[in-house]
Parts: structure tokens; sequence; C-alpha cells
């Protein structure tokens, strides 16, 4: 039985900001797609009487870039405020119990079988 006492700060807020910049980008890839069937639908049913620029479904592709920046940056400040309080919970319970296994790990080792002929 192990008892998890502390989590790593940097190293768990770089994991969340990573984590959230990819969640940012597949956010942002649905979406571009989504607005983008919904702004030809808007435009094909006004007959394109409207500019581009009124459409209140125009998406800018620029999205995909500035999304995973903003998710990313908010996800490693939550973790940066988040992993602190969470280590002073586990300081104030004593940690968390963790039943690990460990597994045992076999070595396989490889024997050439040459033929003495085949080198004469």
């Amino acid at each position: 039985m192990f008892i998890l006492n502390k989590i790593g700060v940097v190293k768990s807020a770089l994991f969340m900001g990573i984590f959230a910049a990819v969640i940012g980008f597949l956010f942002a890839l649905f979406m571009g797609i989504v607005f983008s069937i919904f702004s030809s639908i808007f435009m094909s049913a006004t007959s394109g009487l409207m500019a581009e620029s009124v459409n209140p479904f125009s998406f800018n592709w620029l999205f995909l870039i500035l999304f995973p920046i903003l998710y990313g940056l908010g996800g490693l400040i939550v973790g940066f405020i988040f992993v602190p309080l969470s280590n002073l919970v586990l300081k104030i319970v004593k940690g968390i119990d963790l039943d690990l296994q460990k597994m045992e790990v076999q070595e396989v080792s490889v024997i050439q079988k040459t033929n003495k002929n085949f080198y004469q």
C-alpha cells in the first residue's frame, strides 16, 4: 500500500495546459465545421444577398490557432492554482491510499543459432 502525499506542481500544470490546448484545438475544429455548415445554409437561404461580413455564422479559421493558445493558457493557470490546493488537501487528510501492483518483467534473451558450415 502506497500513500500519495504530494503532486508535482509544475509538471501537473504543464500537463493540464497541454491537455487543455488539445481540447481547445478539437473544439475549434468542431466549431469551424459546424459554423461553416450553418454559414453555407444561411447564405443559400438568403440567396447571397447579404455580405459575408454580415453573416452571423461566419467562422474565422484563425480560431484554430487562437483557441488552443487560450485554452492552453487557461489550463496552465488553473493547474498552477488547483495543484497546490490539492496538495494542501492531501496534507490535511494525510494522503490518499493507493493500491499498486508491481508487475514482473521477464527478460528475453536472443540466442543466435549459427550454422557452422555457413562461415566456412
